[in-house]
């Protein structure tokens, strides 16, 4: 049934709008910000990594921690 849905323009531009809504209210949740904080702690190399390519997420986080 779903693959014959995705074929109507239609149907599919409701679905990827309701996707883009849970999405949006999903990140607006403080609980998924925390859970991310500590996943970020549970793999610090690969947070080190991160940031090693990012200097831009660095500095947003030197600034969040002051």
């Amino acid at each position: 049934m779903m693959p014959m849905m995705m074929q109507d323009q239609e149907m599919r531009k409701l679905m990827m709008e309701h996707m883009q809504k849970c999405r949006e209210q999903m990140m607006n949740d403080p609980r998924v910000h925390e859970r991310m904080l500590h996943m970020l702690t549970m793999h610090p190399e690969a947070f080190k990594e991160a940031i090693k390519k990012n200097p831009e997420l660095k500095k947003k986080l030197q600034e969040l921690l002051k």
